[in-house]
């Protein structure tokens, strides 16, 4: 077994700075999209709070691609 120091290069310094960034970056998007999931929840199961907004067509669209599909795939790549 070899017990040497090993000290990542300069060069494997920069890359992991990269993934970090882009780690973050995705992790930003991620709940960007998902704070555009508000549109569509109720405050309570009765609908008593309910934005009107949440029950027109366009925004179900939205909740299906946008939120369910991108998200759950930027989720899924990182």
């Amino acid at each position: 077994m070899n017990l040497k120091n090993h000290c990542p290069s300069k060069i494997n310094k920069i890359m992991l700075y990269e993934w970090m960034l882009l780690n973050s970056l995705l992790n930003f998007m991620y709940s960007l999209i998902y704070s555009f999931h508000l549109l569509n929840e109720c405050v309570f199961n009765n609908l008593s709070f309910c934005p009107i907004l949440s029950r027109s067509i366009p925004v179900q669209y939205f909740e299906i691609y946008l939120i369910d599909f991108h998200a759950e795939s930027i989720l899924i790549s990182e």
